[in-house]
């Protein structure tokens, strides 16, 4: 068993998992939320998204696709979007993280509309474990 804290434990899901074999994915969810991980339904807004995956599998957290983000500041329908998963997601009791920030207005922008976290090149770029683990002991 993990010494990781609850509440720090965390799976992201994809749609494609819940459509290839639901039953068994289900299954494995709620053996590890009974020891405390959380989850995200990453993605959200790719595939099919339906929102009877939010209803029906009590998702922690609810990732907003990045393509949405891309054009939050300039696009009226993204921003709709975006607004309203936020919107939803928060009276259903999620958190919300945008995907695919790279801008200081996109990240004010989403913000502003209720979302909790955002991820991407504004924060940093991917990098190798090799250059990420001596940066990681210099800084604890």
């Amino acid at each position: 068993m993990s010494r990781l804290a609850p509440d720090r434990r965390g799976l992201e899901v994809t749609e494609s998992v819940l459509i290839e074999d639901q039953k068994s994915a289900l299954e494995a969810i709620d053996e590890l939320r009974r020891v405390g991980v959380k989850f995200s339904f990453d993605d959200f807004g790719t595939g099919y998204s339906s929102l009877a995956y939010l209803s029906a599998h009590s998702f922690s957290v609810v990732e907003i696709e990045s393509s949405f983000a891309q054009n939050v500041t300039t696009d009226r329908s993204s921003k709709a979007i975006v607004e309203a998963v936020c919107g939803l997601a928060k009276r259903l009791g999620m958190r919300v993280v945008v995907e695919g920030i790279e801008t200081e207005d996109q990240r004010d922008t989403t913000r502003s509309m209720g979302a909790d976290k955002a991820q991407g090149y504004l924060f940093g770029r991917p990098e190798s474990v090799e250059t990420l683990l001596p940066r990681l002991r210099k800084a604890s």
